[in-house]
This record gives C-alpha cells, structure tokens and sequence, in this order.
C-alpha cells in the first residue's frame, strides 16, 4: 500500500511540471468549477499546479472517495496530512476518522480535540460521542485576538502616515496657515481653505455601508443589501430560499463539498474552521465566524 501510495504521488507531482506557465498561476478556482462539473481528471490537474492549502484537502477528498484511479481511503492520509500541515483545520477531523477506524483512540482524540479548539462542530461532536469533555476553543480565539491586533496595528499606521503627511505639507506648502487671497479677487469670508467634508457628501456615505459588512438584530454579519429575516430564524444577506437540506441561503442553493449549502454567486471555498462560503476569499467577522466577501 505504501509503495502504491508513493507511485500515485510521485505521477501526480510530474503532472505539475507539464505546463510551467500555467503553474505559475493559481489554479484552485478552476479546479473547483471542474470538481462541480464532474470532470475530475480536469480538477486534479488544476488542483496540483495550485498553492492553496485547500487544493491539497481537495486532492485529498477526491481520493478518500475513490475517484483517483489506485490512491484509495489510505492513500489520502498523505495528502490529509500535508492539507492539515498548512492549516486546513477538517482535514484533522477525517485524520481523526482514520485513527478511530484503525482502533486508534489516542491519536482520534488527539486530531479531533485539535479542530474542536478552531470552534468545528462536527470534531466537538466526536469528542462528545468518545465520552470526551471538548476543550474550548482557545485556538481560534487567538488567531481572532491576532487579527484584531494586526487590525489595530494597520489603523494606527495609517492614521500615523497622513498625520506626518499632514505636518509635511502643514510646514512645506504653508496648509494652516491664513489664505493668501491674489491680488484683485475679493476676500472671502474666512481666510483659511475649508476641506470638504466626507459626512456631506450622501452618496459617498451609502457606497461605505453598502461595500462593508452588516451587523444583524441576531448579532451575526453579512454582505448584502441588508439584512433578511428566513423562517428559521436566521439573518441573510438577500432573499432567503430553502435548500433541499431545509437550511436556508441567499440566492440560488450550492452544495458545498462537506454537504451543506451555501448561496451567492460566487466561488464556493473553503476556510480556515472547516466551513464553506460564497466569495472571493474568507473573512472572518468580529463574532468569530466567516463569511464569503464579495
């Protein structure tokens, strides 16, 4: 088996040299719209010439359900293992299936209590059906404080560059100094230029709110026009619709890849918890969860 193993990923590292130009661009995007058109060989070569983490998962996923000619469920370890390497937090969770059906309890509780501190449900669930007390979620909690101190740390700079640009010009170009009104122009009331300002200017101010995320009654985020109430409770960024699973999502139902759904129009990807969204990358809100950024 590991020599089988061994021969399956040393073909699949050769298929990345093919085509050197189209390896130097990312190609995970387009591995996933093959993946969801059913075109696997197509996936798996798009999936190997990218350097997201996530095409490593996916690789992975492919052969833990057999569709990669001889790299069966034992095969896909290596490539669980590399996913989970580079931060691709459910790659622990089927680690920890694989453990737990090799009659490992140890090293299942282990993988499974490593997703369960990213806040995944799914490995929270596991540990609770191994009579395992879940840990909390302290890793994800610092990587949330890290953000917001690197948030923090990204304003700050920012508000330091236009103060010192601010003083440059203040002392170079004479900005807050008295007005030198040209000879033959009649005075103005005040003698000191007035900046525009932003908050007079509507237009300006729906473009900053529509761009940015919404907090709803519920305490949870979206991106969208607002937020919209769905029978169950739940707040959405557009209309809601039920998927066939009974969940509801905005915009037209799409199975993700771990069975659930997801709306939107955009690319369906994964992040770093395990969940699936709609956009052009994940971001992670102030309560702790991610949604899909237009």
């Amino acid at each position: 088996m590991a020599t089988k193993s061994i021969v399956i990923i040393a073909a699949l590292i050769a298929v990345t040299s093919v085509c050197p130009m189209e390896a130097r661009a990312d190609s995970y995007d387009a591995g996933l719209r093959a993946m969801m058109a059913g075109n696997i060989q197509q996936a798996l070569l798009k999936f190997q010439r990218s350097t997201r983490p996530e095409a490593k998962y996916q690789i992975a996923e492919l052969a833990y359900q057999g569709k990669i000619g001889n790299c069966d469920r034992p095969c896909s370890v290596n490539w669980f293992v590399e996913a989970a390497r580079q931060g691709v937090i459910l790659a622990y969770y089927r680690l920890g299936n694989f453990a737990f059906n090799s009659d490992n309890r140890e090293k299942a509780v282990e993988y499974f209590t490593i997703c369960a501190r990213w806040n995944m449900g799914i490995c929270q669930t596991a540990l609770r059906e191994l009579g395992v007390t879940v840990p909390p979620a302290d890793l994800l909690a610092e990587q949330q404080r890290a953000t917001r101190q690197a948030e923090i740390a990204e304003r700050e700079q920012k508000i330091k560059t236009q103060q010192e640009a601010l003083a440059y010009f203040s002392g170079q170009w004479g900005f807050g100094q008295p007005a030198q009104v040209p000879p033959g122009l009649a005075a103005s009331s005040s003698s000191t230029p007035q900046l525009p300002s932003l908050s007079a200017s509507p237009s300006r101010s729906r473009e900053l709110l529509s761009s940015g995320l919404l907090l709803c009654p519920n305490g949870s985020y979206v991106y969208g026009d607002g937020c919209h109430m769905a029978p169950d409770g739940s707040y959405l960024g557009g209309a809601p619709r039920i998927a066939p699973d009974g969940s509801y999502v905005a915009g037209s139902p799409r199975i993700a890849p771990n069975g659930r759904y997801v709306g939107g129009s955009g690319q369906i990807i994964i992040c770093p918890d395990g969940s699936y969204v709609a956009g052009s990358f994940c971001e992670i809100t102030p309560n702790g969860h991610y949604v899909g950024r237009p």
